[in-house]
């Protein structure tokens, strides 16, 4: 687990940084018009894209008994899902354009339709990757992929290419991660495709494809909403501030992200106590997502003026609600990983239906308001989202709001530490009238110490992994 997480978090990182200096990069060269255009795009693909997969990719990792006619049927399965729907997606794309009043939308979305033939090609060695636990593979062919990404994404930004450029940056990084993950997967390039005697991957295709189908409507709408009422601008600014602070999230989890299912279902494979483990993920990524999230709320104002320019301080009190709304959600983060591997998904299907009702109710209402408006609904939202998943989902599991609080309980000190140094760095700065250089690479960086130590003052758990890391280190090294 230790080297699957660590080599996941290598390529993670490596990706978040790549991915926070495209974004610099291309705030400065794109208008919040063409990122929103793009964002727009990008959401319709990604919803399409939740059933590209079918589930074939969570199928082959969870399962315990897994034969070649399973790897046949996956492939099969995602060729020909891939296939229909880049076709309907070169199809509806000038109906969609019309819809949104914006012709550079289609042509965004018949670059983007590209992805969906490619990707079926690298499904099946990609999971059985995953499978395996072999991350060290995982990461070398995201690094190689992401890397392309960004010289194809900013090189034709540069160039003048305006929203195209992240259209064909994405095709780049899904063609060469297909592509590497043929060369390097544990099976042969080429395998039979067929469907014959697929019942079981079907059905488990349903649950799983359609919960990601709800969760890509859920995380994309916003962009849809605020495109249709307002206008490419705001569309552009929400997902540049959802984009921060998405970026400050995954640089948190998705090192653990990539590893967590296949984690999980090892443990109930092994009939271990999965809640308990899950218990314990929640302790470590809220012990350091709540200080994270409420520096990036304190400081979000010179953040956006040193990373984006003044175009983009409409930002500014949006991703502040944001933050809020990912303090709510990160006790909770990896529930849907667990619900995979206790075969639970019918419940979580049925909670993430209501979810996403609420959901596009509250944002219809609260994109009348603008930017602001459409944070503070997703905040109420993701509120309304944990309540039902604890009436609907939890009894399933076997967890209890007991549970989680035993999880999140050591991280209100560091929580406060974290919101008393950056209010005292704020005061600190505006009363020395302190440039934001100095107030970010001076100040930022003594309340991040603050907060380390107070983990290791107060015997928080992440101060003892921390150390019982160093410890198996030095046994390790001769």
């Amino acid at each position: 687990m230790q080297r699957a997480v660590i080599f996941s978090s290598l390529e993670r990182y490596y990706g978040f940084a790549v991915a926070f200096v495209t974004t610099i990069v291309i705030s400065r060269l794109l208008t919040p018009a063409e990122v929103g255009a793009f964002s727009v795009a990008m959401s319709l693909a990604g919803v399409a894209g939740g059933l590209r997969e079918f589930g074939a990719s969570s199928f082959l990792i969870r399962s315990v008994n897994m034969t070649k006619h399973h790897e046949s049927c996956a492939f099969g399965l995602t060729l020909l899902l891939g296939g229909t729907l880049g076709v309907l997606m070169l199809v509806l794309a000038h109906p969609i354009a019309g819809f949104f009043g914006q012709g550079d939308v289609a042509t965004l979305l018949q670059i983007l339709s590209l992805n969906f033939f490619l990707l079926p090609l690298g499904t099946v060695n990609n999971a059985l990757i995953q499978r395996a636990m072999r991350f060290d593979i995982v990461a070398r062919i995201s690094m190689i992929a992401v890397s392309l990404s960004f010289l194809v994404s900013v090189g034709l930004a540069w160039k003048g290419y305006g929203a195209y450029s992240l259209a064909w940056g994405a095709v780049a990084l899904s063609g060469s991660s297909a592509c590497l993950s043929v060369v390097w997967g544990p099976e042969a390039a080429i395998i039979r495709p067929h469907l014959r005697g697929a019942g079981e991957l079907i059905r488990f295709g349903a649950q799983t494809s359609g919960l990601s189908l709800l969760l890509e409507i859920s995380s994309r709408f916003p962009d849809f909403i605020l495109g249709k009422l307002q206008n490419f601008g705001a569309a552009g600014l929400m997902s540049r501030a959802m984009g921060l602070a998405g970026n400050l999230n995954d640089l948190m989890l998705k090192g653990l992200a990539a590893v967590t299912l296949s984690f999980f279902s090892g443990i109930e494979r092994d009939k271990g106590d999965v809640i308990q483990a899950h218990v314990r993920v929640a302790t470590l990524v809220t012990g350091l997502g709540w200080p994270a999230f409420i520096g990036l709320a304190f400081f979000a104002e010179p953040i956006t003026l040193a990373l984006y320019g003044d175009q983009w301080l409409g930002i500014v009190w949006p991703l502040r609600i944001l933050c809020l709304q990912f303090c709510c959600i990160l006790p909770f983060s990896f529930q849907v990983q667990v619900v995979m591997a206790k075969d639970c998904m019918a419940r979580q299907i049925k909670a993430s239906i209501l979810s996403v009702v609420i959901k596009v109710v509250c944002l219809n209402i609260a994109a009348h308001w603008g930017v602001i408006g459409v944070a503070t609904g997703l905040l109420i939202t993701q509120i309304a989202s944990i309540l039902i998943s604890a009436r609907m989902v939890w009894p399933a599991l076997g967890v209890r709001w007991s549970d989680y609080w035993r999880g999140i309980r050591p991280n209100f000190l560091p929580l406060g530490v974290a919101v008393l140094s950056s209010s005292l760095a704020l005061v600190v700065a505006e009363h020395q009238a302190l440039s934001r250089t100095v107030l970010l690479l001076g100040f930022g960086p003594l309340a991040g110490l603050a907060v380390v130590g107070s983990y290791f003052l107060a015997g928080h758990p992440i101060a003892r992994e921390t150390r019982r890391i160093f410890v198996e280190l030095r046994t390790k090294t001769p």
